[in-house]
């Protein structure tokens, strides 16, 4: 399992500060039976203030996390617009992974 965790830091008075801490394992799980540490880190700065943390297949993750820094480009973007980015991302892997994994088999073809 794997463990991905974001914290929002608060200065010594309880205000808010501009800081996000994260941290992730490195742990790879393969069928429950094999675990391992791996040397590839389950977080990526897909911008200098936009980071993303991976769980589940480590392929799809490190596309999305690729896909998403291409999509935003160098200029910094608002993090709700990078939200928005990876959803839209997300969302056409997910489909295409059903048309290949369930419709194509099947002899079915999605209309769009």
């Amino acid at each position: 399992m794997t463990v991905c965790i974001a914290a929002l830091c608060k200065d010594r008075e309880g205000r808010d500060v501009s800081a996000v801490v994260v941290v992730s394992d490195r742990m790879v799980t393969l069928g429950a039976l094999v675990e391992f540490e791996h040397e590839i880190p389950k977080i990526d700065f897909v911008q200098e203030r936009i980071a993303v943390l991976m769980a589940g297949e480590a392929l799809k993750g490190s596309r999305l996390a690729r896909d998403l820094r291409k999509s935003l480009g160098t200029d910094p973007k608002p993090i709700d617009h990078a939200a928005n980015v990876l959803g839209q991302l997300y969302s056409a892997l997910r489909d295409q992974q059903i048309e290949t994994d369930i419709f194509r088999p099947r002899g079915l073809q999605r209309f769009a």
